[in-house]
């Protein structure tokens, strides 16, 4: 039977749900192709490019009121085939992006005032859950 002091603590959580872009680029980065979507949500195009590389991009801020020590994480789930998270220009994904389950990244350290979340897909692919968690 668990104390109440064994509590364990308190998460906050924003989730960055909502508008983002569908975005295709070629091998030079360049952008071809832009489509407003709404996650979370399967991604699929059926009149693809095969040499185009697809991304869903996102803005979003970053949470205010922080206190020095405060770690803020990004929480991942129902991800499909995505091959590359960046946040900001910087890839901060491993392997775990192939695996289709939860997993955390710590974002502390790399969020602006202003953010992009960038992650970019095989087809067909699913852009599921994201959220700030911030630990009370």
């Amino acid at each position: 039977m668990a104390k109440s002091g064994d509590n364990p603590p308190a998460i906050h959580s924003i989730r960055l749900r909502g508008p983002a872009w569908l975005i295709g680029s070629d091998a030079d980065q360049k952008e071809c192709s832009r489509s407003r979507i709404k996650t979370p949500c399967d991604i699929e195009i059926a009149d693809r490019d095969d040499e185009l590389r697809y991304s869903v991009q996102r803005s979003f801020g970053s949470p205010t009121g922080l206190e020095e020590q405060q770690k803020v994480e990004m929480h991942f789930s129902e991800f499909k085939n995505a091959v590359t998270i960046l946040i900001n220009g910087a890839a901060v994904s491993g392997k775990e992006v192939a695996i289709e389950k939860s997993f955390r990244i710590d974002v502390t350290e790399i969020l602006k005032e202003r953010n992009t979340l960038a992650v970019v897909f095989e087809m067909p692919g699913r852009f599921g859950e994201v959220e700030l968690q911030i630990p009370n």
